[in-house]
């Protein structure tokens, strides 16, 4: 392998190293806030006044006045 080949190899092995190493730091950047999401589940289908519950790891809805609702599809 002569020294020019030797340079394409690097350049190629550089160019994988910082992709990589930018796309993971794109992906831990962007965390998802499962707090959040979960609020604006309950928001979309009861109201505004209603916020989320984790009940044995099911999530449910509660509304302002402490009733606990089932997700319903809609």
């Amino acid at each position: 392998m002569n020294d020019k080949q030797l340079g394409v190899l690097y350049a190629i092995v550089l160019i994988c190293w910082v992709g990589s190493f930018a796309l993971l730091h794109h992906l831990l950047k962007v965390p998802i806030d499962t707090e959040d999401y979960a609020d604006k589940i309950c928001q979309d289908l009861y109201g505004p006044q209603t916020g989320h519950k984790w009940v044995d790891d099911l999530l449910m809805c509660e509304t302002v006045r402490g009733e606990v609702l089932a997700i319903r599809m809609k």
